[in-house]
């Protein structure tokens, strides 16, 4: 962390995902994640694309949601995003898989 923008509370929520077993979700039971309001946290949200609604930590830190998806997949911490080609295509993320 290089610098402390807001205060918050530490939420734990299940988590469910859809996998690559068709009809399966992955299910993490503990979560952890926190939100913030972008109109009383603006500084965390500035440079973003307009509309942007969330944030998701994915760096190596312990509660990233790579390495919590990892911890409960007893699977490879890897994270993988595609990015579309077109900006009407559908990009997609990969966690704990080295891709399709």
């Amino acid at each position: 962390m290089t610098q402390k923008i807001a205060t918050t509370e530490l939420l734990i929520d299940k988590l469910a995902l859809p996998t690559k077993k068709s009809g399966q979700l992955g299910r993490v039971s503990d979560f952890l994640f926190s939100c913030t309001d972008p109109n009383n946290f603006s500084r965390i949200y500035r440079g973003l694309a307009k509309g942007v609604k969330g944030l998701a930590a994915l760096d190596q830190f312990n509660y990233s949601l790579p390495a919590q998806l990892s911890r409960a997949f007893s699977s490879p911490q890897i994270f993988v995003v595609c990015l579309p080609g077109l900006s009407k295509a559908n990009g997609v993320a990969f966690f704990n898989s080295p891709g399709p």
